[in-house]
């Protein structure tokens, strides 16, 4: 038998052989340290991550986690949303270019911060159990029952 076959574990999946998806660069005689690879599949979890962010699927139990959400997502949008307010009442004293250039800035900034203010708050809904969770925990398989030999006949 040839000893230059790739070994394959239960692991083994073809599904990680595209560049950028997570394993690939770590496939089988890989070191794992091409950079090239390294930043493909960094560019991948990145995509990942905004995908999830804007979809409002980034759900989060980790208190750590809820705290940076609303470090970086809560009081960011309300401050940018305060900014909003005051800009769009001191444009109707003063029609400028300028003030309808920081509004539009403004509107652009608003959006990210947004979108994890509403992660945020689906995350803490989930956690007092106000709407079901986004991912249920899957069913449990059956347990097998241990099949007992059979006697033979003559057996008494």
């Amino acid at each position: 038998m040839p000893q230059n076959k790739l070994k394959r574990n239960s692991n083994f999946d073809f599904s990680n052989q595209y560049p950028g998806l997570p394993g690939y660069r770590t496939r089988s005689n890989r070191s794992g340290l091409d950079p090239l690879d390294t930043n493909r599949e960094a560019a991948y979890m990145e995509g990942t991550f905004y995908r999830k962010i804007f979809t409002f699927k980034l759900r989060t139990r980790n208190f750590f986690y809820l705290s940076l959400m609303f470090v970086f997502g809560v009081i960011p949008f309300i401050f940018f949303i305060y900014l909003l307010n005051v800009g769009l009442q001191d444009s109707h004293k003063s029609i400028g270019n300028s003030i309808l250039t920081v509004i539009c800035f403004l509107i652009l900034f608003i959006a990210i911060p947004g979108a994890i203010t509403a992660n945020f708050i689906l995350s803490i809904l989930e956690i007092a159990k106000i709407i079901p969770p986004l991912y249920p925990n899957p069913p449990k398989p059956k347990e097998r029952k241990k099949k007992f030999p059979k006697r033979r006949k003559d057996f008494k």
